[in-house]
């Protein structure tokens, strides 16, 4: 039987800046979400607004991902936990 770890903070720190900021587990796992029908005003014809929430949904995925400081995607992730707290520098990502 496995055990899964749910964490509810992850601390994220760039490998090119060093810069650390500590996110929340849906921002950490934040996937972007097909969309289904979208109903405007009744009807299933929501077509531009289905593509507007995928581009919106792409756009937070990749503020997610990118270093605030220097724009680069390459990271480290750890769990923040009471055995590992956050270093003292992270700076929490609100939203």
């Amino acid at each position: 039987m496995f055990v899964v770890a749910l964490h509810r903070r992850y601390q994220r720190t760039c490998k090119d800046c060093g810069h650390s900021r500590i996110l929340t587990r849906r921002q950490a796992q934040y996937r972007p979400k097909p969309p289904g029908r979208v109903l405007v005003d009744g009807s299933v014809d929501g077509v531009l607004d289905a593509d507007s929430l995928v581009e919106e949904q792409a756009e937070i995925a990749d503020e997610l991902k990118k270093c605030p400081n220097c724009g680069s995607d390459r990271f480290v992730q750890r769990a923040v936990t009471k055995k590992h707290p956050a270093d003292a520098r992270a700076t929490i990502l609100r939203g």
